[in-house]
């Protein structure tokens, strides 16, 4: 999924959207905007909460 950050510069003003419909996307917590001096690029986290997932994973470790 692709997103858009607009700001104001404040968390009041500031909103995350799908780039394709406009539509808000619900349920962001925290958006952090990361980027440093040595940095090859920016990085943004976006912290969302009740949303549904379905995961699969594997794992491998010593068995106890």
């Amino acid at each position: 999924m692709r997103v858009k950050i607009i700001s104001d510069g404040s968390p009041m003003g500031t909103r995350i959207v799908d780039p394709a419909t406009g539509k808000q996307i619900e349920n962001v917590r925290r958006v952090s905007w990361s980027l440093g001096v040595d940095d090859l690029c920016a990085v943004a986290t976006l912290e969302l909460v009740d949303v549904p997932v379905e995961v699969e994973g594997e794992a491998e470790g010593k068995e106890r």
